[in-house]
């Protein structure tokens, strides 16, 4: 029998492992992913598919992928499909959505918004800040 445990132990550590070589490689797909929808350039320092060689000097990135992020998109695609119901009642519906997360007791907050949106969401926001700047926003 105390062969048959090592036997299945090895078994074990070897699906683990398998499991594991799968998870890096769906990891580093996600990683190239969003490195496409946000438009960043290659890197000479390394590989391509480590964010941590997308960084700049005012922002370090970090992909998170697979069944750590389920909770997280599920809850974005719910508020993202209640604002969509509602846009479908306006007479001018909205093109872009964004989440915005503010737990009680922070005075800071997190934005979600879909990477194939980022760059236009940036560009409305931009957009706002201009016209707040030049006190446009009071028309």
């Amino acid at each position: 029998m105390d062969d048959i445990e090592k036997r299945l132990e090895e078994i074990k550590k070897l699906q683990k492992a398998r499991r594991n070589q799968m998870s890096r490689k769906e990891g580093r797909k996600s990683q190239d992913k969003a490195k496409k929808l946000l438009d960043i350039p290659d890197s000479p320092f390394g590989k391509d598919s480590d964010e941590e060689f997308w960084n700049t000097e005012k922002i370090s990135f970090e992909v998170k992928s697979g069944k750590q992020v389920h909770n997280t998109m599920s809850m974005f695609e719910k508020a993202e499909t209640q604002s969509w119901e509602y846009q479908l009642t306006r007479d001018n519906p909205k093109e872009l959505f964004s989440m915005i997360m503010m737990p009680h007791g922070t005075n800071d907050g997190i934005i979600l918004i879909r990477l194939s949106d980022i760059k236009q969401v940036v560009l409305e926001l931009q957009h706002m800040w201009n016209r707040r700047e030049n006190g446009m926003d009071k028309e």
